[in-house]
């Protein structure tokens, strides 16, 4: 077994419950409401641009060419993709008259970007490896996990698919490949940013979910 499948089993009751929460459940199955979208959206364009810096970070810490190739690559993939369906989505709902203020950060949102920020700061390969790791094995599974509803709308389906297909697992297992080929030199810090980053991941979902305009 390798070092990030006992992680995921060990923390497997944890992750589960994450992925399964009420927000990425009613968003595939098309239930969500739109003002829950529009704060989930908005939260989440915040950490993407923010995510971005960390992208460079890991990529600057990386000392493996191949795996620099691969890292570098999909930093253009997101910038181009995500960052559309960010723009067409809030744009879309703001039109709706849903949207909250523009300066909204909800206090669980802040305290994920104020990790981002100290991985942006890190010199620690492994550290910042595992955190996008599981920052994007986390947004595999939850599609896999909840009954996806056919003919969605575009403002799920597409942040769905985002988030599925080969391309993006195989993203994923290259991830957990440059886990496992680092990150025994340091297990604990493996588990220790695994837990901390799954425990922001879900109390983000709660905080979006939970959040009233």
């Amino acid at each position: 077994m390798t070092l990030t499948e006992s992680i995921l089993q060990k923390f497997h009751a944890e992750f589960d419950k994450g992925v399964k929460h009420p927000l990425p459940a009613q968003l595939c199955a098309g239930t969500l409401e739109d003002s829950v979208l529009w704060t989930y959206m908005h939260q989440d364009l915040l950490f993407f641009n923010l995510g971005l810096n960390v992208f460079g970070q890991v990529l600057r810490l990386c000392d493996h060419p191949p795996s620099m190739i691969v890292l570098g690559k999909q930093i253009g993939f997101i910038s181009n993709d995500e960052n559309d369906y960010f723009t067409r989505v809030l744009k879309e709902l703001k039109d709706a008259g849903v949207a909250g203020p523009d300066d909204l950060l909800l206090p669980k949102v802040k305290e994920y970007l104020d990790y981002l920020q100290e991985l942006r700061e890190s010199d620690s390969y492994v550290e910042v490896i595992t955190a996008m790791w599981l920052f994007e094995k986390f947004y595999l599974e939850w599609p896999l996990a909840n009954p996806i509803k056919d003919g969605l709308p575009y403002k799920y389906q597409k942040w769905i698919d985002l988030h599925a297909g080969p391309e993006f697992s195989q993203w994923v297992d290259f991830l957990a490949s440059e886990v496992d080929r680092v990150g025994n030199s340091n297990p604990k810090l493996v588990e220790d940013t695994f837990t901390k980053a799954l425990d922001l991941e879900i109390a983000f979902f709660e905080d979006c979910y939970t959040y009233k305009q």
